[in-house]
């Protein structure tokens, strides 16, 4: 996985609105560590329910900001949770957390923050 922004997605999706991508991206960055620490959290609770409902949540911010390698693997996390081993599971979901923190960081790079 990669994790890389893509802003000429972004601006595809917004008409080329950079108030309107500014804004996808600073509420990406305002949403997206608490949601990434629910994820965790869910997963160290045992707590599947809650992991495939945080994977849902999470994918379409990603998606937003054409970061598709972590939404796909959300994806898969939403569609397979309960038949995925616990420890593959764990992995994947500790590279997205890592990947997403990533993200986030260059999503304030890229408002200038």
């Amino acid at each position: 996985m990669k994790g890389k922004i893509d802003i000429e997605r972004m601006k595809t999706y917004t008409s080329a609105n950079d108030v309107l991508v500014k804004k996808l991206l600073q509420s990406f960055i305002n949403n997206i560590p608490g949601q990434l620490e629910q994820l965790q959290q869910s997963i160290q609770d045992d707590d599947l329910n809650q992991v495939r409902d945080m994977a849902h949540k999470l994918k379409t911010p990603f998606m937003y900001v054409g970061v598709d390698d972590v939404a796909n693997k959300l994806a898969t996390i939403e569609e397979n949770y309960l038949g995925m081993d616990k420890e593959n599971l764990v992995q994947e979901i500790n590279n997205i957390v890592i990947l997403g923190s990533t993200c986030v960081a260059e999503a304030k790079e890229l408002i200038g923050k």
